[in-house]
C-alpha cells in the first residue's frame, strides 16, 4: 500500500505542472512524487513549462529533503522548467522557506507567489503557460 498516495496530487493542464502537498515534505513522500513527476515532465510537458506548487497544506521539508528538492530544480530547469508560481495564500513564512532555498541556485527560473489558484492562473494565462480558463 502507498502511504503517500494521498498526500500529493500532481497532473499537466498545457505547459503547466500542478503539484499540491498535503504535510511536510520528507524522503519518502519525495521518493512517491519523484516517482510520478519524472514522467510527466519527460512525456507529457514541452519546453518551456511552468510549475503550480499548491503550498496551501504544506508543512515545510525537512532537512533531509532539502537537497533532493534542490536537486530536482537543476534537473527541472535543464528538462525546460522556466517559471513558478507558489500558492502560498499570503502565508510569509512559507514564502521565504522558499526564497530561501532557491536564493543560492542560479537557475533562470522565475518565481511568483501569490494568494490563490486565482491570481496564479491569470499568471499563467497572461504569460503563456496555459492556454485557456480551465
Amino acid at each position: 500500500m502507498d502511504l503517500y498516495r494521498d498526500r500529493f496530487e500532481l497532473k499537466v493542464v498545457d505547459s503547466t505542472l500542478y503539484f499540491h502537498v498535503d504535510g511536510a515534505m520528507d524522503e519518502g513522500l519525495l521518493k512517491a512524487v519523484f516517482g510520478k513527476v519524472f514522467h510527466l515532465i519527460t512525456n507529457d510537458l514541452k519546453e518551456p513549462w511552468a510549475s503550480v506548487m499548491d503550498l496551501t497544506e504544506w508543512g515545510l521539508h525537512t532537512p533531509e529533503a532539502e537537497e533532493n528538492l534542490i536537486k530536482f530544480q537543476h534537473w527541472a530547469y535543464k528538462n525546460g522548467q522556466r517559471a513558478e508560481v507558489c500558492i502560498t495564500a499570503g502565508n510569509q513564512f512559507k514564502e521565504s522557506v522558499r526564497k530561501k532555498m532557491y536564493a543560492d541556485q542560479k537557475l533562470e527560473v522565475e518565481h511568483i507567489f501569490v494568494d490563490n489558484m486565482d491570481e496564479g492562473r491569470k499568471w499563467l494565462l497572461d504569460n503563456g503557460y496555459l492556454k485557456q480558463e480551465s
